[in-house]
């Protein structure tokens, strides 16, 4: 048989087996927080490439507030939990993100502050306390995104709002885990008045440091993003995502290949005629490494949702793979499809929750080793008290 033809049939082989591809769970539910009373939502998963991981989330019990940031070995046994407890100050993590190597960082808000840790493999924070992100204190801080490459540079994303006239703006910096600044904060700017604002943010980070964040401008309600070159540079310009007329553009959220830095932004866009069963989406689009687009918006969900989903998702040389919450009835479920570079659907859409009753909402998922990745998410009532946090692993 000839190289080439040997290589046809075996390309012909890898095509069929991504466009047969599967979601199969691997484990069942693990419920995540030890303890029962009161609320835990909100987790965010990260991982590490030899199947490591950790899952942050936020706990309330009888107005009291907590924040976890927990580190978990690859067969799921715990290596450290490091609790934060706010007392009658509501304290909430927002964001965790790991690299390949084991290193993390998460941010946090408090006191109308935003905050930054930094942990090592074995899950020990770096500083003593949290390092505060936003350099002035005459604003209402809250933190929003972060993400962090091999090489341990760390970008982030937080909001601050004033009263007088109201209004919020998106701010970024970026950050070495080893504890120095690579550049200054730097305010996202793309409000069309005085008083019209950015929020929800996101950002992502490529594998020589140069990062993506991207927003929602309040007054048109649009999608946008902002290149940025390691050290803060403009790369590319400001620019709308999605330039089709929507009602609304919901929260839009970066995930980059870490081996290329191409990277997918997502989001969620509700329809002019909402209403009558048309209502949000999940869309996603392809930019290259120097932030063009690279291809049409396609849409992620098959169904849409009466309520705004929250969508995750993981964007590496597996493909294209996002979580997103979906009504079902008085319910919702959690549900995860993947899809190719270029937005063809490689597998059904497949619910990973197996407990149905109430609400499953709030995933994060994150890729684990081969094509193997973890899911977390809120469940109502499954702790029997309230909301509750659980974990299941899949392979595809």
């Amino acid at each position: 048989m000839s190289f080439f033809k040997y290589l046809t049939q075996a390309s012909l082989l890898l095509c069929c087996s991504i466009a047969n591809a599967e979601i199969t769970p691997i484990t069942s539910e693990n419920r995540v927080n030890p303890d029962t009373a009161g609320h835990q939502n909100f987790p965010i998963v990260a991982s590490d490439n030899q199947g490591n991981y950790v899952i942050a989330y936020n706990e309330s019990v009888n107005k009291t507030y907590s924040t976890y940031v927990n580190f978990y070995r690859q067969d799921g046994s715990l290596i450290r939990s490091n609790r934060y407890n706010g007392g009658s100050t509501k304290i909430t993590q927002q964001q965790v993100a790991m690299n390949e190597f084991g290193v993390s960082a998460a941010v946090f808000t408090a006191n109308s502050n935003s905050y930054l840790q930094i942990y090592d493999a074995q899950g020990l924070p770096k500083f003593s306390g949290f390092v505060r992100l936003n350099s002035n204190q005459n604003l209402s801080y809250s933190s929003q995104g972060i993400a962090i490459n091999s090489n341990g540079e760390i970008a982030i994303t937080w909001l601050g709002c004033g009263s007088s006239p109201y209004r919020c703006d998106v701010y970024t910096r970026q950050l070495h885990a080893d504890g120095y600044w690579l550049s200054n904060e730097i305010k996202i700017s793309s409000g069309s008045s005085s008083t019209s604002s950015t929020y929800g943010s996101s950002i992502g980070i490529d594998p020589w440091g140069d990062f993506v964040v991207a927003w929602i401008e309040s007054k048109s309600r649009r999608a946008y993003s902002k290149h940025f070159y390691k050290g803060g540079n403009v790369k590319r310009n400001t620019a709308s995502v999605f330039t089709t007329i929507l009602r609304n553009q919901g929260y839009p959220k970066v995930a980059v290949n870490q081996s290329n830095g191409e990277h997918m932004i997502y989001w969620s866009s509700m329809p002019k005629n909402y209403g009558a069963g048309n209502y949000w989406n999940v869309y996603a689009r392809k930019y290259d490494s120097n932030g063009r687009k690279d291809g049409a918006v396609f849409q992620i969900n098959q169904q849409s949702s009466m309520w705004e989903p929250t969508a995750r998702a993981i964007f590496d040389d597996y493909g294209f793979l996002v979580a997103w919450n979906r009504d079902e009835g008085d319910d919702r479920e959690v549900y995860a499809a993947s899809f190719s570079a270029d937005g063809t659907n490689q597998s059904a859409k497949t619910r990973l929750n197996a407990y149905t009753t109430g609400q499953q909402k709030s995933v994060s998922i994150s890729r684990l080793t081969g094509g193997e990745f973890i899911a977390a998410w809120t469940s109502y009532q499954q702790d029997g008290d309230g909301l509750g946090i659980y974990s299941r692993k899949f392979t595809e």
